[in-house]
């Protein structure tokens, strides 16, 4: 059996694929939102990469349980992606810092219950505190 990852050291990652869409899809200056301070580079993984590696795993399994774990070339910020998308697209995109108490509300706002919200919202509070560590 095998067990996908999204970064080494089994710590969280940003999931790049879904600030893109959350940036394409706007009209005017595009704010990402940024749960810990923009400038902290960390892994990122694209959606995408996990799910070629969740493809490919069952193809040839290994004799016991196997972690695999992902990881991008060089960590980024979520400041790096917003001048990413600046460049590519066109148009002035801003990572903007959301503060601890509006985490969870924005999360039910896009249509996650209330207990799994506040649940996600104690990793980014955890990676900001240091508690989590994002580095292998």
């Amino acid at each position: 059996m095998y067990v996908v990852a999204g970064v080494s050291g089994n710590t969280g990652s940003v999931f790049h694929g879904e600030h893109v869409r959350h940036a394409a899809g706007h009209e005017g200056p595009r704010h990402l939102p940024s749960f810990f301070d923009p400038e902290k580079k960390m892994p990122m993984v694209a959606t995408r990469d996990i799910g070629e590696a969740a493809v490919r795993a069952p193809l040839g399994p290994p004799g016991e349980t196997q972690v695999i774990e992902l990881a991008g070339p060089t960590e980024h910020s979520l400041a790096d992606a917003a001048r990413a998308y600046s460049r590519a697209m066109g148009k002035q995109s801003t990572a903007t810092r959301v503060p601890d108490e509006g985490i969870a509300p924005l999360l039910v706002q896009a249509g996650i219950s209330p207990s799994v919200a506040e649940l996600a919202r104690e990793m980014p509070v955890g990676i900001e505190k240091g508690i989590v560590n994002c580095h292998s």
